[in-house]
């Protein structure tokens, strides 16, 4: 699905996880036009989220970070 804002649009972000940390992020690279984005997260870091914050051994993520990427061209890139 392709977003394509007018200039001066807004774009509010309910929640700064991962998902929401992740979509601010990338979606100025998937728009031509300038946009505002504000992220709403009650939490002092972005994109922890309860997976990536809590220490409870039952929120573990499915793997180690070497195999996941943001990015197709730049495995790795969340261990650096």
């Amino acid at each position: 699905m392709q977003f394509d804002p007018k200039p001066g649009h807004s774009v509010v972000i309910v929640g700064g996880g991962f998902a929401g940390a992740l979509s601010a992020l990338k979606l100025p690279a998937e728009t031509m036009v300038a946009l505002s984005i504000t992220i709403l997260e009650p939490r002092a870091e972005l994109g922890r989220g309860v997976a990536y914050s809590t220490a409870d051994p039952a929120h573990l993520v499915n793997g180690p970070a070497e195999i996941f990427s943001l990015y197709h061209d730049d495995m790795g890139h969340l261990t650096r």
